[in-house]
């Protein structure tokens, strides 16, 4: 049975794997005869290729030299396969080297990008055995280490748990009914939802972010006077605090890889804003005679800074789930050359020997802010179908320490009033009211949603 090649060598030719036995196949054929002796006959089944050249030569050289050319023309078409007791040499494969990707513009890569038939067969993944100058192939790992932004909203809900520090506070003695009464202003302990914004980039593995976090509480009010004044005590009194916190970050972040964890350090800038304010007033009657005595204190501290912070941000994954473990710390020292305090206090006495009394002053001092922060929270982490992103939702527990030390403190006091021998019977006020530095614990947790590209 004789058969060809040819159309297989053209294919081969296609792919450009055995380009030289394609170009050859039109030359060679090959005869399977089981019945016929090795010695005599061609090979039963053997498929041993025989360069044309040597088969000539073999048949001349059995054949008398006077009688060459006596013989007929032996034609290559016309060679058949033998079994011949010595292997014939087998052609040899032709040699490529694969090329290797590298940053160098495609007119100094290799010339050939064949690969060769080791390659081809292995079973190790084309990422870790294949390398390539394809201008595709760079694109795609050019696209992987770009940069990827991402942002982020949260809902804070913090509450001041501990603030220590200034205020105002007034005492009124009634001498005719022998009572005292103490007013100070409350502290703020109301919990309040409050923004946090980010927004950055992230590459392999430095990136960049932007963070602004606004808190800001306002609580007091008006007492309601009696429908009849009373013959001694308040008559009426207003109360307000004040407490606003604000922060602007802009750090540089570095992406760790630790065990399990996806892990963000992060260094930068931060400005910082603490501001917080008491009022209080009072108006009571005292004496035997009543007498009509108003008494008023009211403080404020400013700070406004700029210093360093440092932090980090790690994801631990649950499992196989979509959720994971959270955790964040975050330490920052900001400095005020010229912070600003504010204390004065005023009391007003409208009887016998009626008397304004007058406290107060202003103060600038050097002033530093430290800050700490801790959440401790679970993310669920979501690939969007319609947009080539991802987006995540968060709950965390959050707690703030701020510890203003401040430079210099304000404090005035006012009192006004008859003494207990005066006729007739009185009373007396006093206000006090003290601006200084001061430490607030702010409590709580919250809710984050955003997206990453």
């Amino acid at each position: 049975m004789i058969c060809t090649w040819r159309s297989l060598g053209c294919w081969l030719a296609m792919c450009g794997l055995l380009t030289p036995i394609a170009l050859r196949a039109e030359d060679l054929r090959f005869k399977l005869d089981d019945s016929t002796p090795a010695s005599t006959a061609p090979a039963a089944g053997a498929n041993v290729r025989v360069d044309p050249a040597d088969a000539a030569q073999a048949t001349y050289g059995q054949s008398d030299p006077k009688d060459v050319l006596d013989q007929p023309e032996i034609l290559e078409s016309d060679i058949l396969l033998t079994n011949s007791a010595a292997p014939m040499p087998k052609p040899e494969e032709p040699v490529q080297t694969p090329t290797v990707a590298s940053d160098a513009s495609p007119s100094d890569a290799p010339a050939s990008n064949a690969l060769p038939s080791e390659v081809l067969a292995s079973d190790a993944p084309a990422s870790d055995g294949v390398f390539s100058s394809d201008p595709c192939v760079k694109c795609c790992c050019q696209q992987q280490r770009r940069w990827r932004p991402y942002a982020g909203v949260a809902a804070t809900f913090l509450a001041p748990s501990h603030n220590t520090g200034g205020g105002s506070a007034i005492l009124i003695g009634n001498y005719a009914t022998g009572t005292t009464t103490l007013d100070r202003s409350a502290t703020d302990r109301q919990m309040n939802i409050s923004p946090r914004l980010w927004l950055g980039v992230q590459g392999e593995n430095w990136g960049a972010v932007v963070r602004y976090w606004n808190w800001s509480s306002l609580v007091g009010g008006l007492s309601e006077p009696g429908a009849v004044l009373p013959v001694a005590g308040s008559a009426g009194s207003f109360t307000q605090n004040s407490l606003h916190l604000q922060t602007l970050d802009a750090e540089i972040t570095r992406y760790l890889r630790a065990n399990r964890s996806d892990v963000w350090f992060s260094i930068g800038f931060r400005y910082a804003a603490f501001q917080r304010s008491s009022s209080l007033m009072d108006t009571s009657r005292v004496g035997t005679t009543p007498m009509l005595i108003n008494s008023s204190g009211m403080e404020s501290t400013n700070f406004y800074g700029g210093g360093l912070t440092g932090g980090l941000f790690g994801k631990t994954p649950i499992g196989s789930s979509n959720l994971s473990w959270i955790y964040s710390g975050r330490m920052a020292v900001v400095w005020d050359p010229s912070s600003k305090s504010l204390a004065m206090s005023d009391v007003i006495y409208g009887g016998p020997f009626g008397i304004n009394n007058f406290s107060g002053g202003t103060n600038s001092a050097f002033s530093t802010l430290l800050m700490s922060e801790i959440q401790l929270g679970m993310q669920y982490d979501r690939a969007l179908k319609f947009v080539p992103g991802n987006a995540f939702f968060r709950t965390a527990f959050e707690w703030q320490y701020w510890n203003l030390n401040h430079g210099n403190s304000m404090t005035s006091a006012a009192s006004g009033g008859l003494t207990p021998t005066t006729f007739p019977l009185g009373g007396f006020a006093t206000a006090i009211s003290r601006a200084s530095g001061t430490t607030l614990d702010m409590l709580g947790f919250n809710l984050a949603t955003g997206f990453n590209w």
